[in-house]
């Protein structure tokens, strides 16, 4: 499925587009394959076929002729469908909720950057110097933020969606990736003989500032104006002689926390203007390169580290072309909308990684240009988390007594899912409420919100140590077979998101036993729904590897780091669980304990 989504789609304007049912997917993993796949590109719409385009930003690099190293992707990606559905941004709003159930559980975590300002100063230091030199006059240097995310795409799609509408939205499943933009700048639309662009140049925080104190600054005037020049250049290379104008000039409106300045360039297409004319003359947009367009995309090349991927790209759709949009033209280009790839996420299984970047002049300063790319990233970065966490930690004649090991955990993860926490007063919460049950033992419940709000719950608690009782998950649980993600990094924290893990121990709990185990999809054993699991093969114990997606438990780490027990991390099979000589169970109330495996219990 792919949804491309207009925040100011309305019922009697409805510009949102949802394409299911793919017929044909074009694609260019090379520079020699572009031709042919855009010639395809405009045979299906004569066809009376719908496209959505995926332009990787490398895609310049062929149409400039430059050299890159960096990429790995495919150039240009075409997806040929029969029809589309036209809706209102508030009918795809409604569509998501049903789609996605667990849409509010989707979020990021774990969000760091690919450099720092330290580097991206020494950068714009070259940048500076070359154009004093007359390289350029300005170029955008970007860099990555990168992180993980869990819970369905779609659902985080939504999530953003909400905090970051745009007029350019798209949601794009392809093969192992997907492409979740918030694009709020057109690159090109085609309409009935028209070619319009609209870059976008120039940004101020909206935070205690006033519209006019961007609409009004000279330096991102000038920047702005850079631009236009060029696009006007680029355009005029596919235009009827003549006919390129600016209908407007430094417009500005607020898009998330920033302000952000547009202008528009439009003209009469050329009669026989192909599709691939008009990329040659025009991708990149020259907002996302700088000008000179070819010198900036050089030193771009020479400046990162890394592929700008669909990053700067471009993504939109095309239509088959009928009366109104090939009028006045030979070439029966049909009409279409690219937006500028830029707000932009890519995800590859649980990874994600979003480019910003900064228009840089000579009369940029690092911090400056520094605290626009971090606002352009708020919208992920300031993403609150989904779920909360909490521990469970044991309670002695008023102590805790591994009350720091919790607190640890607690705050690894809260670091993490980017939540607000102080190991010091959390800590003192702990010590402060077990003293206020200075006899016998007690379970509390330490929870933190995704608001960064601290609770502590206590109740009473009678510890076991008798055999534990425990089954397979997938015997116990709907759907049979079921099985977790290795690679879902939630599992490696103790969230509030426990629906399966709940479920497992109550279900075998109901059947009289304690917990149940769970398998990944490599099929091997992870973990119980509220304990570690062991085995003992001669005088070696064996629990499973963090990285088989599984939780830091601290009864794990306490038996783990006392080389009395003899007990390391390695991967088991069932097979393992069956055959061990011993096996074991253990958490923090109740510490290390003999656990026996149980047969699926639905079969007797």
């Amino acid at each position: 499925m792919i949804i491309l989504d207009d925040s100011t789609s309305t019922l009697d304007r409805p510009t949102s587009r949802i394409y299911r049912g793919l017929v044909e997917r074009i694609v260019a993993q090379s520079g020699a394959k572009v031709p042919d796949a855009l010639v395809r590109i405009e045979e299906a719409s004569r066809q009376g076929l719908y496209l959505v385009l995926v332009l990787d930003y490398a895609l310049g690099s062929y149409f400039q002729g430059l050299a890159s190293n960096k990429h790995s992707g495919p150039l240009l990606t075409g997806f040929v469908f029969q029809g589309l559905e036209r809706m209102s941004s508030e009918a795809i709003g409604q569509l998501l909720s049903r789609q996605s159930d667990a849409s509010i559980e989707a979020g990021v975590m774990n969000v760091g950057r690919s450099l720092e300002i330290e580097s991206f100063s020494r950068d714009l230091e070259v940048i500076r110097s070359q154009i004093q030199q007359g390289t350029f006059y300005q170029l955008n240097h970007t860099f990555s933020l990168r992180g993980q995310w869990y819970g369905e795409p779609l659902g985080l799609f939504a999530r953003l969606r909400r905090a970051q509408p745009t007029r350019f939205a798209a949601y794009i499943e392809d093969c192992d990736r997907t492409i979740l933009s918030f694009s709020p700048e057109l690159f090109l639309q085609h309409r009935g003989g028209v070619i319009s662009a609209q870059p976008m140049k120039g940004t101020l925080s909206a935070a205690g500032n006033p519209l006019t104190g961007l609409r009004n600054d000279p330096k991102n005037r000038a920047e702005n104006l850079m631009i236009v020049d060029l696009l006007r250049n680029d355009l005029g290379a596919v235009s009827q002689v003549g006919s390129v104008r600016v209908p407007s000039l430094f417009d500005v409106e607020r898009i998330g926390a920033v302000y952000q300045m547009t202008s528009s360039i439009e003209a009469q297409l050329s009669p026989n203007a192909t599709l691939e004319q008009v990329l040659r003359a025009t991708f990149p947009c020259g907002s996302v390169t700088g000008a000179p367009k070819r010198k900036a995309m050089e030193w771009i090349e020479a400046l990162e580290p890394e592929s700008r991927g669909v990053y700067c790209g471009s993504l939109g759709w095309m239509d088959p072309p009928n009366e109104s949009s090939t009028r006045g033209q030979r070439s029966g280009l049909g009409d279409f909308v690219l937006s500028v790839a830029i707000r932009t996420l890519t995800l590859r299984g649980n990874d994600f990684q979003m480019g910003v970047g900064a228009g840089i002049t000579i009369d940029s300063q690092a911090q400056a240009e520094w605290q626009e790319c971090l606002i352009k990233a708020e919208f992920v970065q300031s993403l609150q988390a989904a779920h909360g966490l909490f521990e469970t930690i044991l309670i002695e004649n008023g102590k805790a007594p591994w009350v720091r090991l919790h607190v640890q955990r607690m705050a690894r993860s809260a670091r993490a899912l980017g939540i607000e926490f102080s190991e010091l007063l959390s800590r003192k919460k702990v010590q402060d409420t077990a003293k206020s049950f200075p006899q016998g033992t007690w379970r509390m419940r330490l929870s933190l919100d995704s608001s960064g709000a601290l609770d502590a719950v206590v109740s009473p608690y009678e510890r076991a140590d008798s055999t534990a009782l425990i089954f397979w998950a997938h015997d116990l649980l709907d759907p049979p077979g079921l099985q977790m993600n290795s690679s879902d990094p939630l599992l490696r924290h103790k969230s509030t998101r426990r629906l399966r893990y709940d479920d497992a121990w109550r279900v075998a709990e109901a059947n009289g036993g304690f917990d149940a185990i769970f398998l990944n999809e490599k099929g091997r054993v992870t973990e119980g729904g509220r304990s570690s699991i062991w085995a003992r093969f001669g005088q070696q114990w064996l629990t499973p590897p963090i990285e088989e997606g599984l939780l830091p438990g601290v009864a794990r780490h306490l038996i783990l780091a006392n080389p009395a027990n003899n007990a390391v991390e390695a991967a088991l099979a069932p097979t393992d669980l069956e055959r061990a000589e011993e096996l074991r169970i253990s958490n923090a109330l109740n510490g290390w304990r003999p656990a026996r495996l149980m047969g699926n219990p639905r079969l007797h």
